[in-house]
């Protein structure tokens, strides 16, 4: 994840979890960790098709709650 201030790698078995609103995708931890988040708002994808690409890859390597 790349912001204006900062960058941050974050690796599949950190965030296992995955839940989809209208408006974002959010990344959880594993129960083990406690609670941990990622918030991706859909409005971050230049186009629609991006955000099904991302649906995607979190398909497949996390699993949606």
């Amino acid at each position: 994840m790349t912001s204006r201030d900062s960058e941050t790698t974050y690796r599949w078995p950190m965030l296992t979890r995955y839940a989809e609103t209208d408006e974002l995708f959010v990344l959880l931890t594993p129960d083990k960790y406690g609670v941990g988040l990622v918030v991706l708002p859909k409005r971050g994808a230049a186009e629609p098709a991006d955000a099904d690409r991302l649906r995607a890859v979190l398909d497949r390597n996390a699993t949606r709650i």
